[in-house]
């Protein structure tokens, strides 16, 4: 099975991690920083990408600033 990139995704009022084609989300976030680093920390583990999505379903938009959390 090939790698699969790992997205940082807005869920409700906090943020989770999962990863490419996977049916299920990471863990849970309240704080965009949390769910950032741990984004960060997976993919490059699996050297992979990491895709930041600001709201549900959009990729590429501007994600909160680090020292504001949700």
């Amino acid at each position: 099975m090939g790698k699969r990139n790992v997205h940082v995704l807005q869920k409700g009022e906090g943020w989770t991690v999962a990863r490419e084609g996977s049916p299920y989300l990471g863990a849970y976030y309240r704080s965009f920083d949390a769910a950032l680093d741990m984004g960060a920390c997976l993919a490059a583990r699996e050297r992979v990408e990491l895709f930041v999505h600001a709201a549900e379903g959009t990729e590429g938009a501007t994600a909160p600033p680090r020292d504001r959390a949700m």
